[in-house]
C-alpha cells in the first residue's frame, strides 16, 4: 500500500502567492491505495441499494493511517471536510459514541443507525429525503458546502450556523480573495469477508489570494463485523418490506435526561454501592444510562442572584427506582434553596433543606406520567456523606450527615427542615 501526494496545500498556495513557483502548484491530489490485505469489495447492483445490514465495530481501520485533510485545524473540520475520522458512527450517522454500530434496512428507502450507547438517539435516514443515495458503487452520503462553511457535517444545520457561514464566506472573499466549493462523498459497501468498507472522497475548488486552486483527497476505511449475542434478535440481512426491529439498547436501561435539555442542567447518578454511573455532573447536561434498580441522583442547576451579584449552585438529591425502557427528567429548572436575608450568610450556612421534586417519566409508546420524590436540597458547597451503622454518620467539622430515612447517602451540613418561602 502506498500513498502519493504533493507538498501541503497551504505551503504551495503561499509560495504561489509570492510568485515563487510556477502556475502548476495550485493543484493537490492525494489518493490512498486499497490495501491488498483487505478483502475485495462485492459487486453492487446499479439499481438497488447494497445490503449493509449488520453490526460492526465502531473503531475503523484507515488504509492510509495518519492522513488528515489539508485544511483541518485544531478546532475541527469545516463543513464538508473529512479529517481522518475512522469511527463508523461519525461517518455514517454524524455522532461519535459507542463500541459498535448496527445498521438496519427495513426497506429500500430506509437506513437505521443504532449505537451501542443507549443514550444516543437512533438515527433514521431516508433515500427519498436525500439523506443518502445508491448507485453501482455503493450507498453514498454526500455534503456540498462553501469552502468556508461552518457546522461540521451534521445532517441539520441552524439559522445561526448558516448565517455565520455566509458571513465567513463574504469576509474571506473581500479580505483574502478566497472562496470555493467543497464536496465530501462517503461511499459504503460490503467486502467479501463481511466487513464494511467506506471510500471517502473530498474535492475542493476555488481561489486563495485570487489564485485558483484544486484539492482532491481519497482514502478507505473498513469496519469488522461484530458477532451478536444470542439474546439479541438479529436484523434481516436482506432488504424487505418488514417493520424495523424494535429491540434497542435503550430498551434495557433507564435513562435520566438532562433537565429539560437545557445548558444549565447537569445530572450525576451513583449506584447505591457507591460506584459512579457518570463521574461528574458537568455542563452541558447529557443523558445518563442507568441499569434497572435504585440509584442516587443529584440534579444541579446554576441560578443568578442579582443584588449582590452571585452565581448560586443548587443541588437536589434523591433516590429513584429506574425501570428498563423508561426516560426520566426534571421538567423545570429547580429553584435555589436559601434562607431569606444575607445571600453570603445563607450560602455559608451549610443548610440542608427538605423538598419535594417533580420528575417526569416518559416511556416511548406508552405516554407520560409525573410523580414526586422526596429530596434534599442545598445551595452552596457541600459534600456527599455515606453513613456507617449509626443513624447520621460521623461529624465533619461540626456538620452531620443529613439523609432521609432508608437512604444510603446524604449531605454533610445542618438539617434546616423545609425549604423556606422566598
Amino acid at each position: 500500500m502506498r500513498t502519493s501526494k504533493s507538498k501541503p496545500a497551504w505551503v504551495g498556495l503561499l509560495l504561489c502567492g509570492l510568485g515563487l513557483l510556477c502556475s502548476g502548484c495550485i493543484s493537490r491530489v492525494s489518493k490512498a491505495t486499497y490495501p491488498d490485505r483487505w478483502a475485495a469489495a462485492e459487486v453492487v447492483s446499479a439499481t438497488r441499494c447494497p445490503r449493509l445490514a449488520g453490526r460492526y465495530e465502531n473503531a475503523g481501520e484507515l488504509a492510509a493511517s495518519g492522513e488528515k485533510g489539508s485544511w483541518c485545524g485544531r478546532h475541527g473540520p469545516y463543513r464538508g471536510q473529512w479529517c481522518g475520522e475512522s469511527t463508523l458512527s461519525q461517518n455514517i450517522g454524524n455522532f461519535a459514541s459507542g463500541d459498535w454500530v448496527e445498521l438496519r434496512q427495513p426497506d429500500e428507502d430506509t437506513l437505521i443507525v443504532v449505537s451501542s450507547d443507549p443514550t444516543i438517539e437512533v438515527k433514521e435516514l431516508h433515500q427519498k429525503k436525500g439523506d443518502f443515495s445508491c448507485n453501482g458503487k455503493g450507498l453514498e452520503r454526500s455534503v456540498h458546502a462553501s469552502a468556508m462553511g461552518i457546522g461540521r457535517n451534521m445532517d441539520e444545520t441552524s439559522v445561526a450556523l448558516d448565517t455565520l457561514s455566509v458571513m465567513a464566506t463574504a469576509v474571506n472573499a473581500v479580505t483574502a480573495g478566497a472562496g470555493g466549493i467543497r464536496t465530501l462523498t462517503r461511499r459504503f459497501t460490503l467486502a467479501a469477508d463481511g466487513s464494511l468498507v467506506m471510500t471517502v472522497s473530498q474535492s475542493e475548488g476555488g481561489t486563495m489570494l485570487l489564485i485558483p486552486y484544486h484539492l482532491h483527497e481519497e482514502n478507505f476505511v473498513r469496519w469488522t463485523p461484530v458477532a451478536r449475542p444470542s439474546s439479541d434478535a438479529a436484523p434481516t440481512s436482506s432488504i424487505a418490506s418488514v417493520a424495523p426491529p424494535t429491540d434497542l439498547p435503550a430498551a434495557h436501561v433507564g435513562i435520566f435526561e438532562a433537565t429539560n435539555g437545557r445548558m444549565w442542567s447537569k445530572v450525576k447518578v451513583t449506584n447505591l454501592d457507591g460506584s459512579p454511573v457518570n463521574t461528574s455532573a458537568g455542563y452541558p447536561g447529557v443523558p445518563i444510562a442507568m441499569e434497572p434498580g435504585r440509584h442516587w441522583v443529584e440534579a444541579a442547576a446554576q441560578t443568578a442572584h442579582l443584588i449582590p451579584l452571585r452565581d448560586v449552585d443548587t443541588r437536589y438529591a434523591f433516590e429513584i427506582e429506574a425501570a428498563a425502557g423508561h426516560h426520566y427528567r426534571i421538567p423545570d429548572k429547580p429553584s435555589a434553596c436559601l434562607a431569606p436575608g444575607d445571600i453570603d450568610a445563607a450560602l455559608a450556612s451549610s443548610s440542608i433543606y427538605h423538598a419535594r421534586l417533580s420528575v417526569v417519566d416518559e416511556t416511548p409508546g406508552s405516554g407520560r406520567r409525573s410523580f414526586e420524590v422526596e429530596a434534599l436540597c442545598v445551595s452552596g458547597r457541600t459534600y456527599v456523606c455515606v453513613p456507617p451503622q449509626g443513624p447520621t454518620g460521623a461529624p465533619m467539622e461540626g456538620l452531620q450527615c443529613v439523609r432521609l430515612e432508608g437512604w444510603s447517602r446524604g449531605y454533610y451540613g445542618k438539617d434546616a427542615g423545609a425549604v423556606p418561602t422566598q
